[in-house]
């Protein structure tokens, strides 16, 4: 199987990326704005309005550029903003959505899941999408195609 046929097989919610991306990086503008102009602060509000900036200046770059599937000729690796998971595919025997709860509000949203060879699962919470037709279920079922179109030992 060749690499350029797994290129188009990358998912991810842009919109949450983007928007979150976007956030973060506005509000490391506002901080810049304390590095210069810091009134009564001083050298110490300089420096934390430096440190903020830097640190939400990354963050704006890590959740925009993060966060999706991407199926490689090896396997799969599932992006998280803060966490990344490679798997081969010999060790994977599915891909399937199912409906959870997600976040502190458990608001309802459909979850990609993993299942494994060794009956073992790993839900990816931070890889979701609406309830019901989102990319997660469009995710499934093109990778559980790939997966059934790669030889078997």
């Amino acid at each position: 199987m060749a690499d350029s046929e797994l290129r188009s097989l990358r998912f991810a919610n842009r919109v949450q990326r983007n928007l979150v991306g976007f956030y973060l990086g506005f509000v490391a503008l506002l901080s810049l704005v304390g590095v210069f102009n810091p009134g009564k602060g001083g050298l110490g509000l300089q420096v934390v309005a430096g440190v903020a900036t830097v640190t939400l200046a990354l963050l704006a770059i890590r959740f925009a550029t993060g966060s999706c599937i991407l199926a490689t000729e090896g396997g799969v690796e599932v992006r998280a903003a803060l966490r990344r998971s490679s798997y081969l595919w010999k060790q994977i025997r599915g891909f399937r959505s199912e409906q959870g709860t997600v976040g502190a509000a458990s608001y309802r949203r459909t979850v990609l899941i993993i299942d494994f060879v060794d009956g073992s699962s790993v839900p990816f919470r931070a890889l979701n999408c609406k309830a019901k037709g989102g990319w997660v279920d469009d995710a499934v079922a093109s990778l559980n195609e790939q997966l059934l179109t790669l030889p078997h030992p």
